[in-house]
């Protein structure tokens, strides 16, 4: 094993100790620098001046995205700590207590699992990552010029919950994040800047996870999304990446993505940061990739080029959401022009859905909650089943979603959201379905508020929501 440069940044006894200890082997390593502080460690990784970073877990600074950075440069990374049992890992090579011969020790022992190509992480911590059951990753993704993306998130993920023990639904939209918003909860504190704190100190777990998750039923649950602009540069790939780990051990994870992503290749020279540089990432690493993209002639265009991006850069895609059709759009035949176009810039392995716009989806946004919730013979709805079926080989047939009746838990998703919108309202459990959901609407002649006694989790209907009945004479009329 060839000379090791080392950088050091320890304090008290111990970093003379190690001084020692390592000197006493300089057939294998030779401390380049002897590091004050955290900038000057930063400096020794970033010039490329050293193989090895031993400091302690303790200091300021030191947290997973500090060891992601380091990792960026091949560098391997040695933590000290004063308890290796009750030790948080963030993603360090290897660790150990705070003893000279026993860090020599451990650094030799993890240099040789590296050469070996096996985990320098302890035995028990990858025994349980691999017993933990985890979920299936599916990610919403599209083109600029805002096609849908987080309104077909949101319903599939609602939709999808009907045959899961448990949804987990992430706003990872770092340029314009909406699901707080759009499930009708107050924008205070962000649930994935919360999941990156924790991750970065190592206490990152399903448990912390599902306390930080807004619930928006029984069994979906939202992990908001940005709450400003400037946060993004928080919300790294590595970072988002462990997080969706995380949460797939809770069940299913849908995730929202941004428009678009940075070109990964290095002769670009092009190393400033963007709010798009995670999507790349979060997708290959995805078991489903849904594109959605506006049924027009720019949204079509869009959708030709990110396509190709696609197929560059080495993601599968999984199923084509064509939003917003209408013949204002598309011309007269909207469908027959659609399908056309679609011919020849989808592959044949790109099976594509056409969404037709509907004023139930608009009605629904107006009162924050999923368009099953307030209309559930809704085309929409039926065209969600439709793409969820497009991914037996991802979910399994078994979890298809084939709903041709009010279920269990159809009722008790509509009374979640009923609660959340009437808090006082007492049901009787022989009330009948349509007879329910009517009443989430207000009658158009009604002046009368709706009473919100808690206004941080009760959802505001707007007054002059039409009836369910009434929406349907006017489309027939």
């Amino acid at each position: 094993m060839p000379v090791k440069a080392v950088a050091v940044w320890l304090t008290g006894e111990i970093e003379a100790e190690l001084l020692r200890a390592l000197n006493e082997r300089s057939s294998m390593f030779q401390v380049t620098h002897r590091c004050a502080d955290l900038v000057e460690l930063r400096a020794a990784v970033d010039a490329q001046a050293t193989d090895i970073v031993i400091t302690d877990a303790d200091l300021p600074g030191i947290d997973a995205t500090f060891i992601d950075q380091v990792h960026k440069r091949d560098v391997f990374v040695l933590l000290t700590c004063e308890d290796a049992l009750r030790h948080h890992v963030i993603g360090e090579d290897t660790w150990c207590e705070r003893n000279a011969e026993e860090i020599v020790e451990t650094l030799i022992k993890g240099l040789r699992r590296q050469l070996a190509g096996e985990s320098s992480y302890s035995p028990k911590v990858v025994e349980t990552k691999q017993e933990t059951e985890r979920g299936k990753l599916i990610v919403v993704w599209g083109t600029d010029g805002a096609p849908g993306r987080s309104t077909i998130a949101f319903n599939l993920a609602t939709q999808l919950s009907e045959t899961k023990d448990s949804v987990v639904l992430i706003d990872a939209d770092t340029s314009a994040p909406s699901l707080l918003l759009m499930s009708g909860n107050p924008i205070d504190a962000s649930g994935v800047m919360r999941a990156v704190a924790l991750r970065n100190r190592g206490q990152l777990d399903a448990e912390e996870l599902h306390e930080i998750a807004v619930p928006l039923s029984e069994k979906l649950f939202l992990l908001s999304g940005l709450t400003k602009a400037d946060k993004w540069r928080q919300l790294t790939a590595e970072a988002a990446l462990d997080i969706i780990e995380v949460a797939r051990q809770l069940g299913d994870v849908v995730v929202d993505l941004g428009a678009g992503f940075t070109d990964d290749d290095p002769a670009a020279l092009t190393f400033v940061p963007k709010p798009e540089d995670l999507n790349l990432d979060v997708a290959r690493a995805a078991d489903a990739v849904i594109l959605v993209a506006r049924a027009d002639a720019i949204g079509l265009s869009r959708l030709q080029s990110m396509i190709g991006d696609c197929e560059e850069h080495s993601v599968q895609i999984h199923a084509i959401v064509l939003n917003q059709a209408s013949d204002a759009s598309c011309g007269s035949s909207s469908r027959a022009s659609l399908h056309a176009i679609m011919g020849s810039i989808a592959a044949e392995n790109h099976p594509y859905i056409i969404i037709e716009r509907e004023a139930a989806v608009e009605e629904a946004l107006l009162a924050s909650c999923p368009v099953i919730v307030l209309d559930e013979e809704s085309k929409f709805v039926g065209q969600i089943y439709t793409l969820l079926k497009q991914l037996p080989q991802i979910l399994g047939e078994e979890h298809i979603p084939r709903r041709l009746k009010p279920t269990s838990w159809f009722n008790a998703l509509r009374n979640f959201w009923r609660r959340r919108t009437h808090p006082s309202a007492a049901e009787s459990p022989t009330e009948s379905s349509e007879n329910t959901i009517k009443d989430l609407s207000v009658e158009q002649n009604s002046e009368a508020e709706v009473e919100i006694p808690d206004e941080t989790s009760a959802i505001a209907l707007p007054s002059t929501l039409p009836r369910r009945a009434d929406r349907h004479k006017k489309n027939k009329s």
